[in-house]
């Protein structure tokens, strides 16, 4: 099997950053929630998504729990589609990672099941 060899130190550093910026994005958006402005927060959580997908493995909880904050805020803008997309893939990414932590696990298993129940009925 061939050895990974770490990233160089500019890319290494490149990465940081961009993952800096996903995280700050996903806690502005809690933020413009609160001032009610729920639009713009799911903007800013589709970026920290692209950014986390572009830097991060697949599967990654980070990515999971971006999904499900999405699957959140979708939910409480009435956007119950987008939410259900989102918890749906925040299952599919849990359940694919089998170091995944069982908490995170089963918050998008939960958020997934009630959202689809509320839908079904």
């Amino acid at each position: 099997q061939q050895q990974q060899q770490p990233a160089p130190a500019p890319i290494q550093k490149q990465r940081s950053l961009a993952l800096l910026t996903a995280d700050a994005l996903e806690d502005s958006a809690g933020l413009l929630v609160s001032l009610g402005n729920p639009d713009r927060a799911l903007q800013q959580l589709t970026a920290a998504l692209r950014v986390k997908s572009e830097q991060l493995p697949e599967h990654h909880p980070s990515i999971v729990h971006t999904s499900l904050e999405y699957g959140r805020v979708a939910e409480r803008c009435g956007r119950r589609q987008e939410a259900y997309l989102a918890y749906r893939q925040a299952v599919a990414s849990a359940h694919a990672n089998t170091a995944m932590p069982s908490a995170l696990l089963q918050a998008a298993v939960q958020a997934f099941e009630t959202l689809k129940a509320e839908l079904l009925a």
